[in-house]
């Protein structure tokens, strides 16, 4: 198996090789009908990859309305599997990313955010589970949180994949190939948002966080914002419901925001093994919405579109009365 990681030349699970940016405080003023992710191809990505990439590109794009742009570079000089590199923003405290999230909440509710908003949900106290700490935001999320331009021209982040290894491209399996969009799949959604902090040092000399970091949990009631170990899961009601598993870093390696390969074929997980498919899931359109994401409104019942598709044997939300998107075959990163 290969990890799928976060930040080209990172020791362990820091964040400390992320760019560090200044807070941004223009807001967004051209509306746009959604997404728009906008790929940079280095020297080395070639045509067959491009056309990969752009149909990640296009499934993110179909997937969530914030009018913004994400300017993305595509690298074929990575090492290991997959890894990326994201600008980030800071700093924040708790109350202003409390803040944002509830602003961008109430302009494009959803059944995660009311939860996660409201009695029993994880942004629902005013109190600091950080006690202090400071936030950092990935100047991709920014943008979805009104808190950066959406056209703003600069880079969200870097994807490096490793071009010396063998891959299929149409999101399938093939015995001894990686499935190339799968790995973009998850590393477009670090540079989106979805990396911790968990009291890293590495950014400042404090204990340092990200959004993402107040959805992790090891019990009800009981945050797991600095646990890396067993334990840990992903939740919107202040740990009452386990909605996924991550990854055990402490045990395993790998990142510990990722997921702990309890479902082989999401692209979200921390490990990816060669001749498997993956795929975006709906638990992880759920964490990317919940930090910020606006994701497509869900068809009235009986406007005679499905809700989901069945793809692989798993279910992938698909909107299709506002939009049509390709369902993806899924791929596992244990």
């Amino acid at each position: 198996m290969q990890e799928a990681g976060r930040s080209i030349g990172r020791t362990g699970w820091s964040l400390g090789s992320l760019l560090l940016a200044g807070v941004a405080s223009s807001v967004l003023t051209a509306p746009a009908e959604a997404l728009n992710i906008v790929p940079t191809y280095t020297v080395g990505v070639t045509a067959p990859f491009q056309t990969a990439f752009a149909a990640v590109a296009t499934r993110y794009d179909n997937l969530f309305t914030d009018p913004v742009t994400v300017n993305i570079t595509v690298s074929a000089t990575g090492t290991g599997l997959g890894t990326s590199s994201t600008p980030l923003a800071g700093v924040f405290t708790y109350g202003q990313v409390r803040t944002a999230l509830l602003n961008d909440y109430a302009a494009n509710p959803s059944a995660a955010r009311t939860t996660a908003s409201g009695a029993g949900g994880s942004i629902n106290t005013t109190t600091d589970p950080t006690t202090g700490g400071h936030f950092f935001i990935s100047t991709a999320e920014e943008k979805a949180l009104g808190l950066l331009a959406g056209n703003n021209p600069a880079s969200d982040g870097t994807f490096f994949y490793n071009g010396t290894l063998t891959y299929t491209l149409n999101h399938t399996a093939a015995p001894g190939a990686f499935d190339f969009q799968g790995v973009a799949e998850h590393e477009v959604s670090e540079i989106m948002g979805r990396i911790p902090g968990l009291g890293t040092t590495a950014f400042d000399g404090s204990p340092d966080f990200l959004p993402y970091d107040v959805f992790r949990y090891t019990g009800a009631n009981t945050r797991g914002i600095t646990n890396t170990g067993a334990g840990n899961y992903f939740s919107v009601d202040n740990g009452t419901t386990n909605l996924h598993g991550y990854n055990n870093h402490n045990l395993l390696g790998g990142d510990p925001q990722d997921w702990d390969g309890s479902n082989p074929a999401d692209s979200y997980n921390a490990f990816l093994s060669a001749g498997q498919a993956t795929g975006i899931t709906p638990v992880g359109i759920e964490a990317l919405n919940v930090i910020g994401w606006d994701v497509v409104p869900a068809p009235p019942i009986g406007a005679g579109f499905p809700t989901f598709l069945a793809v692989g044997g798993l279910l992938f939300g698909a909107r299709l009365l506002y939009r049509a998107k390709r369902a993806a075959r899924f791929l596992g990163v244990a």
